[in-house]
C-alpha cells in the first residue's frame, strides 16, 4: 500500500519538478501515516485476538486464515519498531533489536533533553523565551558569522597552480547513474530530515520510482549551475555541546539539508575528493579520505614527550599552544573563491561548488582490551601503507628509523602512544600480507608474505636466506619458483607455502594488503574478529547460526554483543539476484552458469560452465553463487589483494561487451555447474553436449529443466 501511495503521489502530474513531486508524496504519506502510528495498539490488540480465536481449528480455512492474521502482526510489530528506533535516532540500534521500553525511554528522553528553556546572558543574567531569549540567540550569531575585512593576496601567491587541465575534464564529465546512486545510498537512512520532511530511506526505498528525476534533477544542475527554488533550504537546529546548557556558546548550529540537496553535493565532494590528496598539505590530518583526525595528535603528544625527556644541551625548545576557533565553519566565499582558482580549478566547477555551499550553509559486550588493539592497529597498518604522512615520518624517525614496523621494538623510554601501537603488531602481522611483485622490496625472513593462515613468516633458519630478497629465490628463465633453491634452503613446510603464492604477471606490483576483508583494507571489525578467532571465542562456521539463536532470546534488548559488529559489508544486492530455484531464460537470451571447485588432495582446482542457449543472440547472462566475486567484480572499489588484476580484467570485460550481465543466484539454483565443477578434475578440458554429461551433472540438470 506504502508504495503504491509513493507510486500515485509522484506520478500525479508529469510535468511537475522534483520539489512538487515529494511534496504530493509527502501530504498523502502523512495522512497514512497518521492512521499507522496512531493505532499500533489497538491493531496489535485485534490481531492477537483474532489468533487467540482461529488457535486450534484445523480447518483448512481457519489455518490460513491463522497464517494470514500472524503474517500481519509481524508487520505492524515491524511498524512500530521502526516508527520508536527512528524517533530515538540511534543509529547504533539494528533491525533484529526488539521493540521494549527502552525505545520509548530513548526518544522521550532526547526529546526532554533537546528543549531549551533558558541560557544566561554575556552579564550571566538568566534570559527566557518570554523576555528575548530568541534576539539573544540571533544576535550571537550575527556576530558570531559577520564577515570582516581582510587582504589575503599575500596568502594567495604562496598558493601552487596544483590541478591540471586533465582532472578539471573529469570534473565535469557527464553525470552517470550509477554516481548519482551510489551518492544517495551512502547517506544512513535513517538520517534526520530537511525542511521537506523526507529521509534518505524514503528514496532508497522507492528508487525504481524516483530514481529517473533524481538523476535528472543532478545533470540539469551540472548542466545550468541553478538549483531549483528553495531545494537547498535548510532548517537550522542548535546541538547541545554538553549535558547541562548555560551560555549559548554551549550550543552549536547544524544545517539539516533536503536529501535532494545532500545528493547533488556529494556527486560534487565524489568528484572533488580525487584531487583533494594532492591540494591539502599533510599537516591537514582531519576530513580527508586516507587520513585520521588523530595523526596530528599523535604528533603532538610525541613532541611533548621529547620535551618532558630533553634535560641536556644548550638548544632549548618550546611549544607553543595556539587557541584557534573552527575556521572552515567561517570562511569568506570570495576567499574561496579565489584560493579554488588559483589552485587551478575550472571556473565551471568553482561556480558549482559555490553555488551548493552558499546555499547550505553498538551497543553490547566486547573485549575492550582487543577492541582498543583492533584500533590501534589501524594505526600501525597506516605506518605500513601511509609511510609518507608526516605522522608516519616522525615515528619512523623516531623508534625504527632504519628498520620497518614489523622489525621495530618498543624502544627504550617510549612514549605512551608508540608502545600502545606497536603492542598492536601482533594482530597487524597476523592478518597482513605482502603482493609479492618483483619481490625486490620484500625481506625472505621477518616479513609475512606467505598465504599461510597460521604464520605467514618463513621459519627455514639457513644463514644463506639472511639479508636476501624475495626476488632471489626466483626462477631467471621463467616466471616462476627456482625449485633447486627451495630444496636447498627451505624446510617442507615453506616450499609448500612458497608454492603456493600466486606470482603476478605485473612485476612490478608489491604492496601490503589485509587478508580479514575482500577489499585488503584494514577494518577494526575484522581486526577484533580475528583477535577473538585466535582465543578461540568462536568458530567462523557457527556465527550465523549463533547470532539466529541469540536474537530469539526473550531478554533485554542489546544485552548481547552485535552480530552487526562482526559481519562483512557488501554492497546491496540488485534486481535479478537470489534466485533460489533455476529459472529458464527468454528467448534470444544465452544463459551461463558457473562455479568452481578445489581438490585439497590434489592440490588442484577446476570450473564448471553451463551454457543454455535459448535461441539467437541479443543478450548473455551470467550467474554465480560465489557472492563475493559477484559484487567484487559489480563494484568500482579499488582492490589491493592478491586478485585484484583478475577482478579489474573482469570488470573490463563486462564493460567492452555492453550485451552481458552478472546476477549473483543461490547455490540451489546452480548444481549443474557445481556437479560440473567437482567432477573437472576427471574430465580436464572437457565440452559436453548435454545429451552425454556425467551421471551427476544430467540428473542436476533434469531437475533444473522439471522446476
Amino acid at each position: 500500500m506504502c508504495e503504491q501511495l509513493v507510486k500515485d503521489g509522484w506520478n500525479e502530474n508529469n510535468v511537475a519538478s522534483v520539489k512538487q513531486k515529494v511534496k504530493a508524496c509527502s501530504d498523502r504519506l502523512s495522512v497514512w501515516g497518521k492512521e499507522i502510528t496512531g493505532n499500533f495498539s489497538r491493531r496489535i490488540k485485534e490481531c492477537k485476538e483474532s489468533l487467540k480465536q482461529l488457535r486450534g481449528n484445523s480447518d483448512r480455512g481457519y489455518v490460513e486464515r491463522y497464517d494470514a492474521v500472524k503474517k500481519q502482526l509481524a508487520s505492524i510489530l515491524n511498524q512500530r519498531e521502526i516508527f520508536w528506533r527512528q524517533r530515538s535516532k540511534q543509529m547504533w540500534l539494528q533491525a533484529r533489536d526488539q521493540n521494549s521500553r527502552f525505545f520509548h525511554k530513548l526518544a522521550s528522553n532526547r526529546r526532554r533533553n533537546n528543549q531549551i528553556h533558558n541560557l544566561k546572558d554575556t552579564y550571566e543574567n538568566w534570559v527566557y523565551w518570554e523576555c528575548g531569549l530568541d534576539t539573544l540567540m540571533e544576535r550571537y550569531f550575527n556576530d558570531l558569522f559577520r564577515a570582516t575585512e581582510s587582504d589575503w593576496q599575500e596568502v594567495i601567491e604562496c598558493i601552487p597552480t596544483i590541478i591540471t587541465d586533465a582532472q578539471n575534464v573529469k570534473f565535469l564529465k557527464p553525470i552517470e547513474e550509477e554516481e548519482v546512486k551510489r551518492a544517495l545510498f551512502r547517506i544512513n537512512p535513517d538520517k534526520a530530515p530537511g525542511p521537506d520532511g523526507m529521509t534518505p530511506a524514503f528514496f532508497q526505498n522507492y528508487w525504481k520510482i524516483v530514481g529517473k528525476d533524481i538523476i535528472d534533477m543532478v545533470r540539469n544542475f551540472f548542466s545550468n549551475g541553478m538549483l531549483s527554488n528553495s531545494l537547498n533550504d535548510t532548517n537550522i537546529v542548535l546541538i547541545p555541546k554538553k549535558n547541562c546548557l548555560v551560555f549559548i556558546s554551549d550550543l552549536r548550529p547544524i544545517s539539516l539539508c533536503n536529501v535532494l540537496a545532500k545528493t547533488i553535493t556529494k556527486v560534487v565532494a565524489n568528484r572533488l575528493k580525487e584531487t583533494l590528496d594532492s591540494v591539502v598539505s599533510e599537516n591537514q590530518s582531519a576530513f580527508m579520505s586516507g587520513r585520521l583526525i588523530y595523526d596530528n595528535v599523535m604528533v603532538s603528544y610525541e613532541v611533548m614527550h621529547y620535551l618532558k625527556r630533553k634535560r641536556r644541551g644548550r638548544e632549548s625548545h618550546m611549544a607553543l599552544k595556539l587557541d584557534m576557533s573552527k575556521d572552515y565553519a567561517r570562511i569568506k566565499w570570495a576567499y574561496l573563491k579565489v584560493v579554488l582558482t588559483k589552485m587551478g580549478y575550472n571556473d565551471w566547477w568553482v561556480h558549482l561548488i559555490l553555488q551548493l555551499h552558499k546555499s547550505n550553509g553498538g551497543m553490547g559486550f566486547r573485549d575492550f582490551r582487543d577492541f582498543n588493539l583492533a584500533m590501534l592497529g589501524n594505526q600501525a597498518w597506516r605506518f605500513l601503507t601511509k609511510p609518507n604522512s608526516l605522522v608516519s615520518k616522525v615515528y619512523k624517525a623516531h623508534y625504527f628509523l632504519n628498520k620497518n614496523y614489523f622489525d621495530s621494538s618498543a624502544g627504550h623510554n617510549p612514549s605512551f602512544v608508540w608502545r600502545s601501537i606497536w603492542e598492536a603488531g601482533d594482530v597487524v602481522k597476523a592478518g597482513v600480507r605482502w603482493v609479492v611483485g618483483s619481490g625486490e622490496m620484500i625481506n625472505i625472513l621477518g616479513q609475512p608474505w606467505l598465504l599461510d593462515d597460521h604464520n605467514p613468516f618463513i621459519t627455514s633458519d639457513s644463514p644463506a636466506l639472511a639479508n636476501n630478497k624475495v626476488s632471489s629465490i626466483m626462477s631467471m628463465e621463467h616466471r616462476g619458483w627456482d625449485d633447486e633453491i627451495l630444496k636447498d634452503l627451505f624446510n617442507n613446510r615453506d616450499q609448500e607455502c612458497i608454492r603456493s603464492v600466486p606470482l603476478n604477471e605485473d612485476m612490478r606490483q608489491y604492496r601490503i594488503y589485509w587478508t580479514k576483508e575482500s577489499s585488503g583494507e584494514y577494518s577494526v571489525r575484522s581486526a577484533y574478529r580475528l583477535l577473538q578467532v585466535q582465543k578461540a571465542l568462536w568458530r567462523q562456521e557457527d556465527n550465523d547460526n549463533f547470532w539466529r539463536k541469540i536474537w530469539k532470546i526473550r531478554a533485554p534488548p542489546k544485552k548481547y554483543a552485535q552480530s552487526s559488529l562482526f559481519s562483512v559489508r557488501f554492497p546491496k544486492l540488485v534486481d535479478g539476484d537470489s534466485d533460489s530455484s533455476w529459472v529458464k531464460p527468454h528467448e534470444s537470451i544465452i544463459k551461463v552458469s558457473v562455479d568452481a571447485a578445489t581438490f585439497r588432495e590434489y592440490s588442484g582446482s577446476g570450473m564448471g560452465v553451463i551454457v543454455i542457449d535459448a535461441g539467437g543472440w541479443q543478450g548473455v547472462i551470467v550467474e554465480s553463487d560465489f557472492l563475493v566475486a559477484v559484487q567484487a567484480i559489480r563494484s568500482k572499489a579499488p582492490m589491493v589483494s592478491p586478485f585484484r588484476r583478475v577482478i579489474e580484467a573482469c570488470r573490463a570485460m563486462l564493460r567492452d561487451l555492453n550485451t552481458v550481465s552478472l546476477f549473483f543466484i543461490k547455490r540451489s539454483a546452480n548444481m549443474a555447474a557445481h556437479e560440473l565443477a567437482r567432477v573437472s578434475y576427471s574430465f580436464p578440458d572437457q565440452v559436453f553436449d548435454w545429451r552425454f554429461v556425467p551421471i551427476r551433472v544430467f540428473n542436476a540438470l533434469k531437475a533444473d529443466l522439471l522446476s
